[in-house]
């Protein structure tokens, strides 16, 4: 996993290989998934890079349950 800055400030952010979950069910696998991200402290950078589970929820959907 490495991060690289971007033109206008991005970070983009490689994560490597993941398991898609759809709720509680597996859905899929990628091999390598990177995000971009705006802003964030070297801290919080960190905190994602090691994160074991990633939610990517739609704003103001927050409180939709996918079960």
């Amino acid at each position: 996993m490495e991060v690289k800055p971007r033109p206008k400030h991005k970070i983009i952010v490689h994560l490597g290989p993941r398991i898609i979950y759809i709720g509680k069910e597996a859905v899929g696998t990628i091999d390598d998934i990177s995000i971009e991200v705006d802003e964030a402290t070297p801290e919080e950078l960190e905190k994602l890079i090691r994160a074991p589970e990633l939610r990517l929820i739609i704003p103001g959907l927050e409180g939709v349950s996918w079960k």
